[in-house]
């Protein structure tokens, strides 16, 4: 099975940054624990760095990550920040064709 890839841009300001990136990092610390999760990264823009980028991969299928992983208690306050914060979120999906790692 192909990995699955998301890439999700969020488009922040510079009020509600930090306090982003901080709810972001908390979120992916308790992902990370998941049985299907490989890894992720986050990165801010070099120009805007109220442009961030997420990359997550995992051993899943999309419906199966729409069903259980969308569905998660903890992901419930993160998707009120959105909402609250003002955040834009904009994924895409991709599977994997190749990796390398250090």
């Amino acid at each position: 099975m192909k990995k699955l890839a998301l890439s999700i841009k969020f488009t922040t300001t510079d009020k509600n940054r930090e306090e982003f990136k901080d709810i972001l990092i908390d979120l992916f610390n308790v992902i990370a624990s998941e049985e299907k999760f490989v890894d992720a990264s986050i990165a801010e823009a070099m120009e805007d760095p109220n442009s961030i980028l997420v990359y997550e991969t995992w051993n899943s299928t999309v419906p199966e990550f729409m069903e259980k992983q969308m569905a998660r208690e903890y992901r419930i306050p993160f998707e009120k920040a959105l909402v609250n914060l003002g955040v834009k979120r904009e994924p895409e999906v991709f599977f994997t064709i190749k990796e390398w790692k250090a």
